[in-house]
């Protein structure tokens, strides 16, 4: 399975500010930051996760003649 093909990074740096935001709404305490957290994140998670396609071969091809080609193409794009 392909990763979440650019969802990672936004779904790391927003969930960090919503974390924040969290623990600062409850003066620290972080058991009831880490459940509103988890309220907030989960249908966006669940959407980016659900939102992922078998796009993986075009990234990580499984043969040596399918790197070359994508290879190809890359440099065929760089221009």
């Amino acid at each position: 399975m392909v990763a979440d093909q650019g969802r990672g990074t936004s779904l790391a740096l927003s969930g960090a500010h919503f974390l924040a935001e969290e623990l600062d709404d409850a003066a620290g305490d972080h058991t009831p930051a880490f459940e509103r957290y988890e309220q907030r994140r989960r249908p966006y998670v669940e959407f980016a996760q659900n939102s992922v396609t078998n796009g993986g071969e075009l990234i990580v091809p499984s043969t040596r003649v399918e790197i070359d080609a994508r290879n190809v193409r890359l440099r065929a794009g760089a221009v």
